[in-house]
């Protein structure tokens, strides 16, 4: 058996948590079964048979520690990179990381899944003195550390992609020679066998769900004055907002200023897979933020309940949703906007259920841990072969 390290694989490795750290450990587990994995985490929430994990104790995101991980990595495996038959560098996620030292000792090099960039914001409202000191940092960081990610891609055997669009973009910014790696793109898994489709029925009330970290960015003050709009034609319809964060006490007095407070429910954060309960009990699934990818977890929950979605057409968001088919893409996702769309879906009952039942189909078909795992698996294959 072939063994591999995954080094860094995330900063957590949790099932329960959604995200990037279920995404690492379903394709932890699938190659697990063919491989022998050693991972490199933060903190391991989990246990995978046959797979053993080694915890830096850094699992706090931040600049420092992003800085500070890829030495931390070449001290300890400089001497045992060669007992492994490949390195496996996950989750390239920002200008200051996408890069391991590690990778020039490695006989064989993986990367993957690399995601289309995103901006976190965290704070309640813009602080342009933060974001310059950011932005500065940020330059410093990518200049001092530009050399080694094009190194690394350089030695990369093999790269996976969480979208076209993404891998366009990596190909434009580092004028790579891609035809002699092995290139996939593999998207993020969803446990549709967890998160089952909702059969429709009509009800006297409409829910409309938005399941989002409640930070400046996420746009859900956007959703909330949309929904003023709403029940002025529909009485019936409700919010119901998921999660918590910074903005929490802002979005509650925007809602009594709206006099919403019989329209609008904030259930705070709810443990992953209760969440199930959630989508279940709403009828449409709204999604403002305009930040980065825009392809969210929680669109992919949503659905594979069955829920037709609401969204911002950014970044990959087109590649797996189409207007009127699955979703209505608004471009500028402003209030009007998103209160026409929410109007359009209430008022047409057949649009709903035909867009849900899409959505399952494709979360089945795409989205499924097994097809995910699979298309990992042959991958690997590929890249171990060549």
């Amino acid at each position: 058996m072939l063994k591999i390290l995954i080094a860094p694989s995330h900063y957590i490795i949790d099932p329960n948590y959604g995200t990037e750290y279920a995404w690492a450990y379903h394709i932890i587990s699938g190659l697990s079964k063919y491989y022998e994995i050693t991972a490199y985490t933060g903190k391991a929430n989990c246990v995978i048979k046959g797979v053993k994990f080694i915890e830096s104790k850094f699992y706090k995101k931040g600049l420092l520690n992003d800085l500070i991980l890829p030495f931390k990595l070449y001290w300890e495996f400089k001497d045992k990179i060669k007992e492994y038959d490949a390195l496996h560098y996950m989750f390239t996620l920002t200008p200051k990381a996408g890069y391991s030292l590690l990778s020039f000792k490695a006989k064989k090099l993986i990367l993957g899944p690399i995601l289309y960039p995103s901006v976190a914001l965290t704070s309640t409202k813009p602080n342009i003195i933060s974001d310059k000191m950011l932005k500065y940092l940020k330059k410093i960081t990518f200049n001092l550390t530009d050399y080694f990610k094009l190194m690394t891609r350089m030695k990369a055997d093999g790269l996976v992609f969480d979208s076209y669009k993404t891998f366009n973009l990596f190909k434009d910014i580092y004028k790579i020679n891609y035809k002699d790696k092995i290139i996939k793109v593999i998207p993020f898994p969803i446990e549709t066998d967890i998160f089952k489709y909702k059969e429709f029925r009509k009800k006297e009330k409409i829910n409309i769900l938005s399941v989002s970290r409640l930070v400046y960015g996420k746009r859900i003050e956007v959703l909330i004055a949309a929904m003023s709009k709403v029940i002025k034609e529909f009485k019936n319809s409700n919010l119901i907002i998921a999660n918590d964060g910074p903005m929490l006490p802002y979005l509650k007095k925007l809602v009594k200023k709206l006099e919403l407070e019989k329209f609008a429910q904030f259930i705070g954060r709810v443990p992953r897979y209760k969440l199930v309960k959630v989508y279940h009990s709403a009828d449409i699934y709204v999604q403002p933020s305009q930040i980065g990818g825009g392809f969210s977890f929680a669109i992919l929950e949503a659905m594979s309940c069955g829920l037709p979605i609401i969204a911002a057409n950014v970044g990959f968001m087109d590649e797996y949703l189409k207007h009127g088919v699955n979703c209505l893409l608004l471009r500028k996702a402003d209030s009007e906007e998103i209160s026409e769309a929410i109007i359009k879906l209430i008022s047409d009952e057949e649009l709903r259920f035909k867009m849900g039942l899409e959505n399952r189909k494709l979360a089945e078909e795409k989205f499924s841990v097994d097809k995910v795992q699979n298309e990992w698996i042959k991958f690997y294959e590929d890249v171990l072969s060549s």
